[in-house]
């Protein structure tokens, strides 16, 4: 006897139902939000209006192989007239945080993206605190949609987050996809 179980969606799905969209990855968690963005890229949802993603990774290369594909979005809604659409974070966690000397060793093409990751890039853990409390004041009124996927460590803390902001009379509602 065979059993089939699913499919199952994903809570990626209903990032288009929101005026605001705060996407946060850790690590490889940055998959399923790619998928998204790039659904975003190619065709003509009105929503979301504002995208934030925040991925959080240990070692600097993690994101070398998405920088083009970063950039290109980032192009893309640019020349569309929605320059404040796509906002993007990045978090390196890794102890060495010496980001010339990473590019000096990594291919001349991932070179070409150093002024784009050196505007967009930060070492350490992202604040939280002080994340939250701008998404507040900016949102104020909207309602966002939080999506986070990484490991549990990193939804609970995000899940504790936007409880405490819907405790402070906002609207976000959080979604999250989990591994360990």
């Amino acid at each position: 006897a065979s059993f089939f179980d699913g499919p199952y969606n994903s809570p990626n799905e209903y990032m288009i139902s929101y005026p605001v969209v705060i996407a946060i990855a850790g690590g490889i968690g940055i998959t399923p939000l790619l998928a998204s963005l790039s659904y975003l890229m190619k065709t003509c949802e009105p929503k979301p209006r504002h995208f934030h993603i925040v991925w959080v990774f240990r070692e600097l290369e993690m994101p070398f192989p998405f920088l083009q594909f970063f950039q290109s979005a980032l192009d893309k809604f640019w020349v569309e007239n929605q320059e404040d659409r796509l906002e993007l974070g990045f978090y390196c966690t890794q102890a060495s945080s010496d980001l010339e000397a990473q590019l000096n060793l990594a291919p001349k093409f991932y070179k070409d993206f150093a002024p784009f990751l050196r505007a967009r890039l930060k070492f350490g853990r992202p604040n939280w605190e002080e994340l939250f409390k701008v998404w507040k004041e900016y949102y104020q009124g909207s309602e966002v949609g939080v999506f986070c996927c990484g490991p549990k460590s990193l939804n609970k803390q995000i899940s504790r987050f936007c409880l405490r902001a819907v405790g402070e009379g906002l609207r976000f509602s959080y979604h999250h996809e989990s591994f360990s």
